[in-house]
């Protein structure tokens, strides 16, 4: 619900992530809106790759998850530079 808010917005990409440090993982949101060119199904499989987790979805909206959540930071900046 929260990524669709965002991309309801022109020129919007967002990286949404929670991790659980309890259990060291992580969930990951990945949208943008229709005006903004970039693959989110590609992003998402290439984070959760590094995560030890798996994901995937459409260009515009995907989601997954991993078992590494320390490195969570890192690599959504990471990512945010891709985009």
């Amino acid at each position: 619900t929260l990524a669709f808010a965002f991309i309801a917005q022109p020129q919007v990409a967002v990286l949404l992530a929670a991790p659980d440090t309890a259990t060291d993982t992580a969930r990951l949101v990945f949208a943008r809106s229709a005006d903004v060119a970039g693959d989110m199904n590609t992003l998402m499989r290439d984070a959760c790759a590094q995560l030890n987790g798996r994901g995937g979805g459409r260009p515009d909206l995907a989601q997954g998850g991993g078992r590494n959540a320390p490195e969570l930071m890192g690599l959504l900046n990471e990512l945010a530079a891709k985009l």
